[in-house]
């Protein structure tokens, strides 16, 4: 778990605005635990630290990427992370519940809203410009969004699988799964050249040709069961 901009400087007290503004909807106080249940930490990671072709942010302002699950995919600083529900098939539905901005070193947080608990039904979705990363949230400590956890989004939608019918214990088996595939048993290698769109395609690819998490998804509730 990682402690960011959103754990105050304890010799300086942080002020309201603070928190709204580096932890959208928790307070000062909240936002200064190092621990609270609905207080959400994490980071933005993509291929060569951006979420577009163009990006405005040099090399010396991306983070190290050695806890993301692919070599080449690094932190990336101002992008948007929203959360919203979705319907059964994973997509968007009514207004967005809360946003955030990753720092400079691609980190953000926020209060989950309340009334709003964990589940497959609940998406985060980090973006720059027209390119998104998404992930459920399933648990406050499972918060990093990256080209696995989009890759793994999509693989569900393209299996008709229904979000709000997923247990979240099935779901982070689901993700632990993908996450290994991708970086143990069968590699995906980044590229000089490769984007987010790119990386998903491979990530995507890979994920299809797992027998262990081809019997997990079969066994998923499917839309309109």
């Amino acid at each position: 778990m990682l402690w960011t901009a959103c754990e105050a400087d304890k010799t300086q007290p942080a002020t309201t605005a603070d928190a709204a503004s580096t932890c959208p909807g928790a307070t000062a106080e909240e936002a200064a635990q190092q621990y609270h249940p609905r207080i959400l930490r994490g980071r933005v990671l993509a291929p060569g630290g951006q979420l577009a072709m163009r990006s405005p942010f040099g090399d010396w302002l991306v983070g190290s990427a050695h806890a993301a699950p692919l070599e080449g995919e690094q932190t990336v600083p101002e992008a948007t992370v929203a959360l919203y529900r979705v319907g059964p098939d994973g997509q968007k539905r009514g207004e967005v519940l809360r946003r955030a901005t990753t720092d400079i070193q691609g980190e953000w947080c926020m209060k989950l809203p309340d009334g709003v608990d964990f589940g497959p039904d609940v998406m985060l979705a980090a973006s720059a410009d027209d390119t998104r990363l998404r992930r459920s949230l399933v648990s406050p400590v499972a918060t990093d969004i990256y080209s696995t956890t989009e890759a793994l989004t999509r693989l569900l939608q393209e299996r008709e699988v229904d979000f709000t019918k997923m247990p979240k214990e099935t779901y982070l088996n689901i993700e632990s799964i993908a996450d290994t595939t991708v970086d143990l048993l069968q590699p995906v290698q980044l590229a000089p050249d490769d984007n987010v769109a790119s990386t998903v395609d491979k990530i995507g690819e890979a994920l299809a040709k797992d027998e262990r998490l081809d019997k997990k998804i079969a066994s998923l509730p499917k839309r309109g069961e």
